[in-house]
């Protein structure tokens, strides 16, 4: 009984905080989730070795978001295997868990994996009838193909941003519109990625979500080191970091860093960009993550032959700090021009 009231008070804390994850008051829910963060995989293994009816969607959506901002993927990654393992659990649940693990095998690498999981996923929501959850679906499964150089994003993310368009789904409408921004930017249409990524800035913004605005200032980022303005670039990135880092968000974090090491080597700070560069390595193996191929052939391509192997591994608080304090009196770029 007390296993049972245990896993009740903290199930039901992290479905009452997994919405303000995604808007104003997303560092508070963080917060709040990573004070708990033992006591909710004590209630999650409880209820899926024990009462797996207890594990619905909104409790296992919560929990992945805190896993990938705060860098828990890879215990993310066990908790879902573990419910999808499970028999017992209701048929939305496991929909969910497909869709969720397979949101985490896109930041692993898994993407052959995650297209798998995210196709079964999309076809238990299409007999299930939920089209909310359907567009969630296409569009982690559009960012799992557009990682994988799949020629299908492109439709797959148009369908996942009409669906949320139909669904009024303005987070999902954000998401999609970034996500679109990412494979126009992997086509080359740097215009169009701009103009995609600009629409999903502004929805960000208007919700006040550190972690989705520094995401997209990011990327924004890349387009501008695409263009060959490394200067731009670079205030981007730091406006990016200084967000995520806000938000406590540690993969983006990551690659932030990786944006600046590029960023430092395009402009001839050569032991600034090998440092930076090998804490984003020691960040990959100590978070479970795999940088985008796309964004590690541009990144790499600018480091070029620099030496890492030699540059201090420092953890990534420790380089985090080292990157803000190289952009020190930065101001915000994204509304400028080129």
């Amino acid at each position: 009984a007390t296993c049972r009231r245990h896993a009740e008070y903290f199930l039901r804390l992290a479905e009452l905080t997994g919405p303000e994850l995604k808007g104003r008051n997303e560092l508070d829910a963080i917060r709040t989730l990573a004070a708990e963060h033992a006591n909710l995989r004590t209630a999650l293994d409880w209820a899926i070795d024990s009462e797996p009816v207890r594990v619905t969607p909104q409790v296992l959506e919560a929990l992945t978001d805190y896993w990938a901002v705060r860098g828990h993927v890879l215990e993310g990654v066990r908790q879902l295997e573990r419910v999808l393992a499970t028999s017992d659990v209701l048929v939305a649940t496991r929909a969910k868990a497909l869709q969720l693990a397979g949101r985490l095998g896109t930041y692993t690498g898994d993407l052959a994996g995650a297209t798998e999981l995210l196709e079964e996923s999309a076809g238990l929501w299409e007999e299930l009838g939920d089209r909310t959850e359907l567009a969630k679906t296409h569009n982690v499964l559009g960012d799992a193909l557009l990682k994988a150089d799949d020629a299908r994003a492109k439709a797959v993310l148009e369908t996942a941003l009409e669906l949320f368009t139909e669904t009024d789904d303005l987070v999902g409408r954000r998401n999609a519109l970034h996500l679109l921004g990412e494979e126009a930017w992997h086509r080359g249409d740097l215009e169009q990625a701009t103009d995609y990524l600009e629409g999903s800035l502004e929805l960000a913004r208007e919700a006040g979500d550190l972690t989705y605005t520094g995401a997209t200032l990011h990327h924004l980022a890349d387009v501008a080191l695409t263009e060959g303005d490394p200067d731009r670039a670079e205030a981007l990135y730091g406006e990016s970091l200084e967000l995520v880092w806000e938000a406590e968000a540690r993969r983006l974090a990551a690659y932030c860093l990786a944006g600046l090491a590029a960023t430092a080597a395009r402009t001839g700070r050569s032991e600034r960009a090998a440092i930076l560069w090998r804490a984003v390595q020691e960040a990959e193996t100590s978070l479970g993550l795999q940088l985008p191929s796309a964004e590690r052939l541009l990144y790499t391509a600018e480091l070029g032959d620099i030496s890492v192997d030699a540059a201090a591994g420092l953890p990534l608080d420790e380089a985090v700090s080292l990157a803000l304090a190289g952009l020190a009196g930065r101001a915000s770029v994204v509304d400028q021009q080129p």
